[in-house]
């Protein structure tokens, strides 16, 4: 891994009732016989309590092949 960047600001997401997201994005680069940037969507969801329930990570697996 050659490194990890934030794109922008994370964005907070209250819901009524029902505990929060936050939503963010990342650019990773890595580097093994070529350079490959992944453009990652990361999502945490939290509780009423402010507990991590969920961690969602979406990007590209194509691109690492």
């Amino acid at each position: 891994m050659v490194s990890i960047d934030e794109v922008g600001y994370p964005y907070y997401i209250d819901y009524e009732g029902n505990g929060s997201n936050v939503l963010a994005w990342f650019n990773m680069t890595f580097k093994k016989k070529r350079t490959v940037m992944l453009k990652i969507h990361n999502q945490y969801n939290f509780n009423l309590s402010g507990m991590i329930t969920c961690e969602t990570l979406y990007y590209n697996s194509n691109l690492l092949n």
